[in-house]
């Protein structure tokens, strides 16, 4: 393997890495580029995707000036500046890294721009940018979606961009930086500058063994015993183990990932509490909330409670089972709705043998027995009721009872 000098990364749009698998042939993105006319965008995806390369190749492209903005680091009077060039009539094009880290000021000062079209933002974020973006931002700005890429795929992509910059590694190298990598592009590249300046000379199998030394290591306490403590929250909780839960609890606020905990947390709770405690939904939603407000170190509060109840309440995993089977049931054929089930809002719908429908609230107790699944399988149970959950038993009851006098 020789040692090239170049510029490792992308140097423009074209040679973007995985270019037609982010922005396909007839995407929004690739049709404004081939326009050249731009509107406010938000990135979002996961650390290393491409976002922020993938906005400064778009505007290299079109050959546009642009400002940048970092929502930790720059502060109100920066982005005021950038602001005030819209005096000089000029409608500023502003690069704003991470826009959920944006306090109240700034998002207010930054909104009043965007709502008068005065200026065009090419923002990113990490985060659900419907949960931690001002709404009222981001109703102005299209927001688009940058996915990790397939880890096959994106090896084959980078075989091939090697190979245009005549970078000479061996395709087992290649596969062990992906996969160590975990598909970030920053971490991929990372380490192919590493192997470059300091492994040149080198046989695969030593480049190997010092990949393994990585992806046992750093690799390992980043992402695998990250999602092992996710693992074994979940599972400490549908345990019943409070004590194990609040353990794992712990292990995980001290990442800072407070993101990964909320959605265990609604998984678990829809998953294994479920139908035995409908109310623990609102209740894990409310905790969130509570801790999204308060921040780490105090996020800490809510979050032991409602883990702590989250164990004690009873399990339930019913509805889990029967989605499951009723999705299952999917692979095998899908049947159409019976006639009388059907969308009959159009004037034509009798004649198509859209009728018979009975509306129960016409009936006593809101209820009157007519089939609902379709005729090839008008007779299956996807949800059966656990036994030994007592609010699924006292649904049941309460449904034998109604059925009977029907």
């Amino acid at each position: 393997m020789k040692k090239d000098k170049f510029k490792l990364f992308c140097e423009n749009f074209d040679e973007l890495i995985c270019k037609d698998i982010i922005f396909p042939k007839n995407s929004i993105i690739t049709k404004m580029i081939e326009n050249n006319v731009l509107f406010s965008i938000l990135f979002f995806g996961n650390p290393g995707v491409g976002k922020s390369a993938s906005i400064q190749f778009i505007l290299k492209k079109l050959n546009k000036n642009f400002h940048y903005f970092n929502s930790t680091t720059n502060n109100k009077n920066d982005l005021v500046s950038i602001l005030e060039k819209t005096k000089e009539k000029e409608k500023p094009i502003i690069i704003i890294e991470e826009i959920h880290r944006l306090n109240k000021d700034k998002q207010d000062l930054l909104l009043m721009y965007l709502e008068k079209n005065m200026i065009t933002v090419f923002a990113t974020t990490t985060e659900n940018p419907f949960f931690k973006v001002n709404p009222a931002i981001r109703s102005r700005m299209l927001l688009y979606k940058i996915d990790n890429i397939n880890p096959v795929i994106l090896k084959n992509e980078l075989i091939k961009y090697l190979e245009n910059k005549k970078i000479n590694i061996s395709n087992r190298i290649v596969e062990a930086i992906v996969e160590i990598s975990k598909s970030d592009f920053r971490q991929i590249f990372f380490y192919l500058e590493i192997i470059l300046n300091y492994y040149h000379d080198c046989d695969d199998e030593i480049i190997l063994k010092e990949l393994g030394k990585v992806s046992n290591s750093l690799i390992d306490r980043r992402a695998t015993n990250h999602y092992d403590l996710l693992s074994a929250l979940h599972k400490s909780i549908r345990g019943s183990n409070p004590d194990a839960a609040i353990y794992y609890l712990s292990q995980l606020l001290e990442s800072g990932d407070l993101t990964s905990i909320y959605r265990r947390l609604y998984a678990v709770t829809y998953e294994d509490i479920g139908l035995a405690n409908s109310n623990m939904g609102p209740k894990v939603h409310a905790a969130i909330q509570a801790s999204e407000a308060l921040g780490l170190p105090e996020a800490r509060l809510p979050l032991s409670v409602i883990v702590i109840e989250l164990c004690l309440s009873p399990k339930s995993n019913s509805a889990y089972l029967a989605i499951n089977e009723s999705l299952s049931s999917l692979s095998n054929a899908t049947y159409a709705p019976p006639m009388h089930l059907r969308d009959n809002n159009y004037k034509s719908s009798v004649q198509l043998g859209v009728k018979g429908y009975k509306y129960p609230h016409d009936y006593i107790f809101s209820y009157v027995n007519q089939q609902y699944l379709p005729n090839e399988i008008k007779n299956k149970k996807f949800y059966k009721p656990l036994e030994y959950s007592m609010n699924e038993i006292k649904y049941k009851q309460y449904w034998e009872k109604i059925k009977k006098q029907n």
